[in-house]
């Protein structure tokens, strides 16, 4: 009898590929281009987002060296092979918080564009309890198979990403595109500092590392994932430019949605093609928060290896609810991700390069 194909219990390189590149692609792609545009003039963001995209790549690529220098190890065996076990306990709490905290704005954020866009008579409260309850359902399952969900979806997600850009090719003006290069450096590092929350969440790389059966391409596929992610946004971004103007996707609320209301095809076939879009977009959603609470999950099962997986998510879901409930509007929900893209940034400048630097300095304890 043969071997049913995925019952092991570890993911290939290529799978991390496709769940890296799936957990950046977020909800913050739905309002990119108009926090580029805020800070930069003409097209200049586009140099906002490679610079951003390069040093995104640079720590990327930090965080598969760990997962090749402690292979099967998990985040919390490896900061402990690193640093003192204060240090290691504190980081690793940290860590965990921070992905709770991005679940609940992922599930606030879907609830309040899925009462704008599809659901408007239906209350956020109701919304982001059914996501997070789609969610929990998903975590009480296997891990590897929440991971490969991301094989299936993200090939959908790409195509539609690319049809959104080249349904809408005819109504592009290229001299929405001027002027160029007049923003000054300030307003390049605004806007690498604002888009970096469209970045955040890369350090599920250290969470399933050692679920990772090919710890010697691990930074390469990483790398790519990540890789993705930015082609989309640039072509996102350029594309709302060139319909929009810079100007006038910087009055738009979400002018990612807004650029698949534009795409009107002969014969009415797809009037509402941002309704197609953003469901299919709901997909990437979906394996985004259900990451970021397995992040979460992982930090609570090493610092208690006694209690079960379902105790966990049990006592976790009702906290990232109530947290999710939190923000007041749109203001309190830009507030609550200007916070989470910070203490990503800060996370992501202290933590991988000073511990990698350690790492060679002590020699890998394996």
């Amino acid at each position: 009898m043969s071997k049913v194909k995925y019952t092991d219990r570890s993911i290939s390189a290529k799978e991390l590929m496709y769940a890296v590149a799936s957990m950046v692609i977020g909800v913050g792609i739905f309002n990119l281009p108009r926090y580029i545009t805020t800070v930069t003039n003409g097209i200049d963001g586009v140099i906002s987002i490679l610079l951003m995209g390069g040093i995104v790549l640079f720590f990327v690529w930090i965080m598969g060296q760990f997962i090749r220098m402690y292979p099967g190890k998990g985040i919390y065996e490896i900061l402990l092979a690193i640093i003192p076990k204060p240090l290691a306990f504190l980081l690793i709490i940290i860590y965990g918080a921070f992905f709770a905290l991005l679940a609940a704005y992922e599930i606030r954020a879907i609830a309040e564009i899925t009462k704008k866009y599809l659901l408007p008579n239906t209350s956020s409260d109701s919304l982001s309890l059914l996501f997070l309850l789609v969610n929990v359902y998903a975590l009480f399952g296997s891990r590897t198979a929440l991971i490969r969900i991301n094989s299936m979806f993200l090939p959908v997600v790409l195509i539609v990403s690319l049809l959104l850009v080249v349904l809408n090719i005819r109504i592009m003006h290229l001299d929405n595109f001027y002027p160029l290069l007049t923003t000054d450096l300030q307003g390049y590092g605004s806007g690498m500092i604002s888009i970096f929350f469209s970045f955040t969440g890369i350090s599920i790389i250290l969470s399933y590392s050692y679920l990772v059966n090919e710890p010697e391409k691990a930074s390469s596929a990483a790398v790519k994932g990540v890789f993705i992610s930015i082609i989309i946004y640039t072509m996102v971004f350029v594309s709302c430019v060139a319909v929009f103007s810079n100007l006038g996707t910087d009055f738009l609320e979400n002018p990612t949605i807004e650029l698949g209301k534009e795409i009107e095809l002969p014969g009415g076939f797809f009037e509402r093609f941002e309704s197609v879009y953003f469901t299919i977009w709901i997909m990437t959603i979906f394996n985004t928060t259900s990451m970021s609470i397995d992040s979460s999950l992982i930090v609570l099962e090493s610092l208690f290896k006694k209690a079960k997986k379902e105790t966990l998510i049990v006592i976790l879901s009702p906290i990232i609810f109530f947290v999710s409930m939190v923000p007041i509007g749109m203001e309190g929900m830009e507030a609550m991700g200007t916070f989470i893209g910070r203490l990503s940034l800060t996370l992501m400048a202290v933590v991988p390069v000073p511990l990698y630097i350690i790492a060679k300095i002590r020699g890998v304890k394996k």
